[in-house]
C-alpha cells in the first residue's frame, strides 16, 4: 500500500481508496528454475513478485511481476505461456504459487474456495526503441498478439491511445490481452497497471453476475410443480428478487460507477488509457446487456410472483368452496339422521312400541325414503367433487404454461 509510486497522482488515490484496489498482500516467489511450454530459455528472469488486490466488492486480483532482461522478441514465448497458464517456478504453475502465498498468509480459512477466473491482461512495460514504429519489425504488434509470425499492417484490434502517444519518445498500445507501453514515467506506468487491474477484476465480476443470472433463470423454470409445490415456488422467487436487487446494485456501485475514472483520477492519459482499454474489450456494451439482463429477470420474476399470487387467491376460494361443500354434505347426512330419530320419537299410530325400529317390514318406506337422500346426497358430493378436480387441473395447467 505504499502509494507513493503513483507520484503525482498519490492525492487522488489516496483519496479514493476505498472504490480502487488496494493490496492486501505481496510476496516474492524465490525460484531457482523459470521453465515453460513454448519459451525456451532467451534472456534472463531476474525476479517474480506477487500482489494481491481486493477491490470494492470484494474480488481478488493477482498481479503478477516479472523483471525479464533480453529482446522484446525473446518476450513474447514467455507471455503466451503466461497466457495460457503454463509458466513454471520450479515446476509450480501459478495456479499453485497462488495456493501456496494463500497457504503462507492464512488466507485458506477466509476464503474457503479459491477460484481462479478465465481473464487476465499482461501489461508489458518496455524502454523505449525507435524501431517499434518499423514495419518490418512491428514489436507493437507481435508483443500484443504474443507471436512473432508476420503480421497485416491493416488488420489489428490494437488501440493507440492518443494522450500515451504524444510524445515522439513514448508509446502505448492496448490490445484485448495485452498493453504494451515504452517510454513512459514510472508513476504512470503504476497508475496505468492500476487501472488495469480495475478493469479485470469488473470483467470477472461481471462474468460471475451473468453466471448467477443464467442459474436463477434455470432455478424459475425448473420450479414446475405448481399444485404441489407453489409456496415453495413463491420462496425461490422471492429469493430471485431479492438477489436481482444486489446484483443490481453491485453492478452500478461496483462496476458502472467506476467506468467514470476522471471522476476519480483527473488524469488524461490515464482517462485515455482506461477508456481504450474498455472500448477494445467492449466492457461498457457487456455491461448494459448484463443491465438488462437482471432488469427482464426482474420483470419475470414480478410477473411469477403476480401470478403466484393469483394462483394462492383462487386456490383459497377453491378451498373455501370445498369447506362449504362438506358443511352441506354433513347437513345432508344430519338431516335424514334428524328425521328417523324424529320419527320413532313421535306419539303417533304408526310407531308400534312392540317392534323394533330396525324391522323393515313396519318400517320400510321411512328407510326408502332415507336411502333416497343419501343416494342424492352421494350423487351431488361425487359431483362437486369431480367438477372441483377438473377445475384444479385446468388451473395447474394454465399456470405451469404460464
Amino acid at each position: 500500500n505504499n502509494t507513493s509510486i503513483y507520484g503525482r497522482y498519490k492525492k487522488y488515490i489516496e483519496e479514493n481508496e476505498k472504490f480502487l484496489p488496494r493490496v492486501i498482500i505481496s510476496k516474492e516467489i524465490k525460484t531457482v528454475k523459470y521453465s515453460g511450454k513454448r519459451w525456451s530459455g532467451e534472456g534472463e528472469i531476474i525476479s517474480t513478485n506477487v500482489e494481491l488486490f481486493q477491490s470494492f466488492v470484494g474480488r481478488l486480483t493477482i498481479l503478477v511481476c516479472i523483471k525479464f532482461l533480453g529482446r522484446i522478441e525473446d518476450l513474447t514465448s514467455i507471455l503466451e505461456d503466461l497466457h495460457y497458464k503454463e509458466f513454471f517456478w520450479d515446476s509450480n504453475n501459478l495456479n499453485n504459487c497462488i495456493f501456496k502465498i494463500f497457504d503462507e498468509f492464512g488466507l485458506l480459512g477466509k476464503y474457503n474456495e479459491i477460484n481462479f477466473g478465465i481473464e487476465s491482461h499482461l501489461v508489458v512495460l518496455g524502454n523505449f526503441e525507435d524501431r517499434v514504429y518499423k514495419p518490418k519489425d512491428n514489436i507493437v504488434k507481435k508483443t500484443i498478439y504474443r507471436n512473432n509470425l508476420p503480421v497485416r499492417d491493416d488488420i489489428d484490434n490494437i488501440l493507440f491511445p492518443p494522450e500515451l502517444n504524444r510524445r515522439a519518445e513514448t508509446v502505448g498500445a492496448v490490445g484485448p490481452l495485452v498493453t504494451y507501453l515504452a517510454g513512459q514515467q514510472i508513476y504512470l506506468e503504476h497508475t496505468l497497471i492500476l487501472c488495469a487491474i480495475q478493469i479485470v477484476g469488473d470483467i470477472s465480476h461481471l462474468r460471475e453476475i451473468r453466471k448467477k443470472l443464467f442459474e436463477m433463470h434455470q432455478s424459475i423454470s425448473d420450479s414446475k410443480n405448481v399444485f404441489e409445490g407453489y409456496k415453495k415456488r413463491r420462496v425461490v422467487v422471492a429469493q430471485i428478487l431479492e438477489v436481482c436487487s444486489e446484483l443490481e446494485l453491485n453492478l452500478s456501485f461496483g462496476i458502472e460507477a467506476l467506468h467514470d475514472i476522471l471522476s476519480f483520477i483527473p488524469a488524461l492519459r490515464v482517462e485515455n488509457y482506461y477508456n481504450s482499454f474498455l472500448s477494445v474489450l467492449n466492457a461498457r456494451e457487456r455491461t448494459g446487456i448484463v443491465s438488462i439482463m437482471i432488469a427482464r429477470l426482474k420483470s419475470a420474476a414480478d410477473s411469477e410472483m403476480s401470478s403466484i399470487r393469483i394462483y394462492e387467491r383462487k386456490y383459497d376460494e377453491t378451498k373455501r368452496k370445498a369447506w362449504e361443500v362438506a358443511i352441506g354434505f354433513i347437513s345432508a347426512i344430519a338431516i335424514p339422521l334428524g328425521i328417523v330419530f324424529g320419527f320413532f320419537g313421535m306419539n303417533a299410530a304408526e310407531i308400534d312400541s312392540s317392534k323394533s325400529f330396525l324391522s323393515f317390514i313396519h318400517y320400510g318406506r321411512i328407510y326408502y325414503v332415507i336411502g333416497l337422500i343419501y343416494f342424492g346426497a352421494l350423487i351431488l358430493l361425487f359431483s362437486i367433487w369431480v367438477y372441483f378436480k377438473k377445475k384444479l387441473k385446468q388451473k395447474r395447467s394454465r399456470f405451469v404454461v404460464n
